[in-house]
């Protein structure tokens, strides 16, 4: 990490970098590292993982009756009996040609929804050609996608209207007959990462139509469905990320602190990033202490008895 950050001094001014940021969860050793390299540190809040590792050759339903009474609704089956499909594949164009486009108008559709609320905005903002790119270099034991669809008629019939009349999409504005499904609307879709070594399975850029994923639970479906998935092929946890806590948490996740450390020369980026970074915390619930995760051992990285004397961890 120092070595980078003296490195990027070297560097020509067109070619420096102004912020070299890393964020870590507490769990990895580059986390107890950012003092000595020279980084300042920050607390950005918990991120959501699902535990899996007890239930490992054990069926689901063992893991489905830890949660508590009200969460053990099968919404897997209620969105299919709404009239939904769910298509889970590692070859993206077996859902639609053109699901780089429509996976990008249900992840848009999330952005301007913080952006309408005031929430943190996206880390990211993907194209159609991101999506694209994902399925073609990256290797399909790396990734799936996974898509929660409603025939056209159903979806206009959620949203009270005429059968036909379809939605606009989000970067233009306009229909794009083009690129449109044939038959058939995105209620949710999510790509999901694969970390075999690891055990770790993460779901990443989701994308919802909040017209008629209300109605149909997509986005606690999309949650259960993955978590099912990652258990079936003995994954030892499931990481969905920091925002949106309460489903999650119903879903069977616990919360695990994460943090970032920043490294720049100047001033008033470092003042910027401090603020920007405890704004981030402050709108992420921290929640209740039952919540967070039970950390043992197996959980830290390799060798990190070294890092233990810079502090302890309950």
């Amino acid at each position: 990490m120092r070595a980078i950050a003296e490195y990027n001094d070297t560097c020509p001014k067109k070619f420096r970098c102004s912020v070299l940021m890393l964020p870590s969860m507490m769990t990895q050793l580059e986390s107890r590292c950012y003092t000595d390299a020279g980084y300042f540190g920050a607390d950005v809040g918990p991120s959501m993982i699902c535990d899996l590792r007890q239930f490992k050759g054990k069926p689901y339903q063992q893991f489905f009756h830890t949660l508590k009474k009200g969460n053990r609704r099968n919404h897997e089956k209620y969105f299919e009996d709404k009239g939904g499909k769910i298509t889970v594949t590692d070859t993206f164009e077996s859902y639609s040609p053109s699901y780089g486009h429509e996976m990008f108008k249900a992840w848009h559709n999330i952005a301007n929804y913080r952006s309408a609320r005031n929430e943190v905005p996206v880390l990211i903002k993907p194209t159609p050609s991101f999506f694209n790119g994902i399925n073609t270099n990256l290797g399909k034991a790396f990734r799936t996608a996974m898509v929660l669809s409603l025939s056209r008629p159903i979806a206009d019939k959620i949203r009270n209207k005429p059968t036909g009349i379809s939605e606009e999409t989000g970067d233009t504005g306009e229909t794009d007959p083009e690129h449109a499904a044939a038959d058939r609307e995105i209620a949710g879709s999510s790509v999901l990462f694969h970390f075999r070594e690891a055990g770790l399975m993460t779901s990443d850029i989701q994308g919802l139509d909040h017209s008629i994923s209300r109605d149909t639970r997509a986005y606690f479906t999309i949650l259960q469905r993955t978590i099912r998935m990652a258990h079936a092929q003995g994954y030892r946890f499931v990481d969905f990320g920091a925002t949106t806590m309460e489903p999650k948490v119903d879903a069977g996740c616990k919360l695990v602190t994460c943090c970032t450390g920043y490294h720049t020369r100047s001033i008033v980026m470092r003042t910027l990033l401090k603020q920007g970074t405890q704004n981030f915390a402050d709108s992420q619930a921290n929640g209740d202490p039952s919540l967070r995760f039970p950390f043992d051992e197996e959980c830290f990285q390799t060798k990190w008895g070294y890092f233990r004397n810079y502090g302890k961890f309950n």
